[in-house]
């Protein structure tokens, strides 16, 4: 059947149209593959939603770009964005055509590309309204995602797999956990406390996190409503469904009392760590501190491989067995800091990691449980 010819007519820059489509792909999903490309005589927005998350990114007409007519074409994001990248940064004209179908013109190239109706096929992006609940430079949920990244846990169906976001004492705190570490990352930023959601908690998926690192610096305003989060900035826009269910009380599991502790150079730490395991075939490592050194060692089939580090302790001596893994990302994301304080019971008890220089943070610390035998 032949449908209504979509009215558009506009030549954009190669390098404006890519980057729009570039900051939307990411929420392209299986079930709705589609970028829904809307034209207006100012600007273009460009959609992409998978019923999760979803992305609306947005660019303002250029002087050299020329928009005749708008309208609105969704077509196949794949394809979409393979033709669009492999064009050269030249104009690109972008012209409606009947049976659902747009047509592509750049230098010498042209093509024409099937579409879809939007209608049928793309499904509607609610964003939130109301005053922002949060209010934080783009740059805020960058860090706090980068320092807690490697905590999340793998499995998209539970709700450990988010990044969980609360107020606290004045406080946003950012949580991850996944059973095996914990990472907490708290800073004063502006919002609303009389916001209950922010109150009792929410929690984003990964997908969402890997959005919010295409956001940079700049104000962004987050509104939370009926269980839908969305994430504002001039030129893009993430709207996303909170991970349901009740977030471990994890408090709890950070220990409030540590007789012991010790003081090691960070970077020093990792070098050391990373020579032991290329050697060491064991599952864990051992962490052992006596007097003013630091002992890393592993076992292998020719023997054990060891390198120390001088340390500070107060407190008893440390022996401890961790997951090399666990225990070198948790360090990296502390690199910050010159120092890294590890606060310590036995060696049945999860250790604490603290940078000695948090400045960036009102709150900042790694918890890493011991490696079982």
């Amino acid at each position: 059947m032949t449908t209504t010819p979509q009215p558009i007519s506009c030549t954009i820059r190669q390098s404006s149209l890519r980057a729009l489509l570039d900051r939307a792909r990411g929420a392209v999903g299986r079930m709705h593959p589609y970028f829904r490309l809307d034209i207006y005589l100012s600007r273009l927005t460009a959609c992409a939603n998978d019923m999760r998350v979803g992305v609306i990114s947005e660019i303002n007409k250029r002087d050299e770009d020329d928009i005749r007519i708008g309208g609105t074409a969704c077509m196949p994001a794949g394809k979409m964005w393979d033709i669009i990248s492999a064009l050269p940064d030249k104009p690109v004209r972008l012209s409606g055509l009947d049976n659902n179908r747009l047509q592509i013109d750049c230098d010498t190239y042209s093509g024409v590309i099937a579409c879809v109706d939007p209608t049928e096929h793309f499904p509607d992006m609610i964003v939130p309204g109301g005053s922002p609940d949060i209010e934080c430079d783009g740059m805020f949920l960058n860090d706090i995602h980068a320092a807690c990244c490697h905590s999340l846990g793998c499995d998209d169906s539970d709700i450990k797999s988010g990044l969980h976001i609360r107020a606290e004492n004045g406080n946003l705190v950012g949580i991850a956990l996944d059973g095996h570490r914990l990472s907490l990352a708290a800073c004063a930023i502006p919002y609303d406390d009389d916001c209950e959601p922010i109150n009792a908690g929410v929690t984003i998926s990964g997908r969402v996190l890997n959005e919010i690192k295409k956001l940079g610096i700049g104000s962004v305003e987050v509104r939370i409503r009926d269980n839908r989060l969305s994430i504002e900035k001039h030129n893009i826009t993430i709207i996303s469904r909170l991970l349901d269910g009740t977030y471990p009380t994890y408090r709890r599991v950070i220990p409030s009392d540590h007789p012991n502790c010790l003081v090691v150079n960070t970077r020093g730490l990792i070098e050391i760590i990373e020579r032991v395991t290329i050697l060491s075939e064991s599952a864990g490592i051992t962490l052992a501190a006596q007097g003013k050194e630091l002992t890393v060692s592993g076992e292998n089939s020719a023997g054990t491989v060891f390198d120390s580090i001088d340390c500070e302790i107060e407190g008893e001596p440390l022996e401890i067995v961790l997951t090399p893994r666990y225990l070198l990302e948790s360090l990296k994301s502390l690199t910050g800091s010159e120092d890294v304080v590890i606060k310590y019971r036995d060696a049945l008890h999860s250790l604490v990691l603290i940078p000695a220089d948090h400045s960036a943070w009102n709150e900042r610390l790694e918890l890493i449980t011991p490696r079982r035998a």
